[in-house]
């Protein structure tokens, strides 16, 4: 790669800056040609980093535009105002994926590299709103594209790990102890700075890897979430119907054609023939059925490889970012619900003074 692009540092506010430390820099790709003294040239970052997929900066947009459509849609509470605040700052945030030095990432595992861009949009706040909830969104969609999911984690845990980190108190968190374990905390704190230090890390990246990490497991990428409305749309398109519903579940019908032979002055005729295999979710639209229960259905209907049916068959016309949101619903309005708390205002990239309650704080734009 080093032979392939030319390195630019770029700092916070996406100018280029001076070589330093390395864990104060973020690299990202410079245009080849281009001439010193003409300022920094971004190109598109790659999508591929080693052995890493990445997220670039339109697919952060995009999946900023699906949460600005989600909200709108189906919570009615639109994120206002939508839309990019700063580019160099999403730049920066972006570019943290491809940060390193001498030829090697400081944050080459899929978990290390996902937070990274977590932390960048969180605390860049590169959007009008929404930046929380899109940083959320990234960082379970870049673990998606590479193999991984979040896993055995509530909602409440994962609200207050996106607040903590909002509000620089991971350390806290993850060092919550009594006061009898005040050294050892200590001890333990020394650790983490030395190891976030020797590998060129932010120290809150670092606290967040190992918040995230014993929740990080591998997944097989051939199964997506969907809503049980986009199930039913699959499995009619692909000649199921549905009979009886029962409570939250409704009969799947597979229909089958058979002709019968002739007979005396009658000609062949081909007829269907309904058959019930089963029973499928049938609870809310927007609810979402597991990967499991998925993987469960299409067994059951035979609506896998070993019958002809591939998952790029059976998920046709599913757009994952819209399934990964849908799924992750209930921590999105939760951190909603606390910046609408919080009473924050948006300006255009200014602290503001702003009330809360009886008393006066300084907020940011979302």
């Amino acid at each position: 790669m080093a032979a392939q692009i030319a390195w630019k540092c770029v700092g916070r506010n996406g100018r280029a800056v001076s070589v330093g430390r390395p864990q104060d820099q973020a690299i990202v790709p410079q245009r080849r040609g281009a001439a010193s003294g003409q300022g920094l040239i971004y190109s598109p970052m790659p999508e591929t980093i080693g052995d890493i997929t990445c997220l670039t900066l339109d697919d952060v947009n995009v999946i900023h535009g699906h949460l600005c459509r989600y909200f709108a849609q189906h919570e009615s509470d639109p994120i206002e105002p939508p839309g990019l605040r700063d580019r160099g700052l999403l730049q920066s945030a972006v570019g943290r994926q491809a940060a390193g030095a001498y030829g090697k990432l400081f944050y080459p595992t899929a978990l290390e590299n996902a937070c990274s861009l977590m932390f960048g949009i969180c605390q860049n706040h590169p959007f009008f709103n929404g930046n929380k909830r899109t940083a959320l969104v990234c960082l379970v969609a870049h673990l998606h594209e590479n193999r991984c999911a979040l896993q055995d984690i509530s909602h409440e845990e994962l609200y207050d790990i996106v607040v903590s980190l909002a509000n620089h108190s991971l350390a806290s968190k993850l060092l919550q102890t009594d006061g009898r374990e005040a050294a050892r905390s200590a001890a333990r704190k020394r650790k983490i700075v030395e190891a976030a230090t020797d590998r060129g890390r932010d120290m809150e990246i670092e606290m967040l890897i190992r918040v995230l990490r014993p929740y990080v497991r591998q997944i097989d990428r051939q199964y997506y979430p969907m809503s049980v409305k986009e199930l039913h749309r699959a499995l009619k398109r692909l000649g199921f119907e549905f009979g009886a519903a029962s409570g939250n579940q409704i009969e799947l019908i597979r229909v089958t054609q058979v002709t019968e032979p002739r007979r005396w002055f009658r000609r062949e005729k081909t007829i269907d023939q309904r058959a019930v295999i089963g029973k499928v979710p049938n609870s809310g639209d927007n609810r979402v059925v597991s990967v499991h229960e998925i993987k469960r259905i299409r067994q059951m209907a035979r609506l896998t490889e070993e019958f002809g049916v591939d998952s790029k068959t059976f998920f046709q016309g599913l757009n994952p970012v819209d399934s990964l949101i849908a799924s992750h619903a209930a921590v999105l309005r939760m951190l909603r619900d606390y910046d609408q708390q919080k009473g924050t205002t948006r300006s255009n990239g200014s602290e503001v003074m702003v009330r809360v309650g009886n008393g006066l704080s300084l907020g940011k734009s979302r």
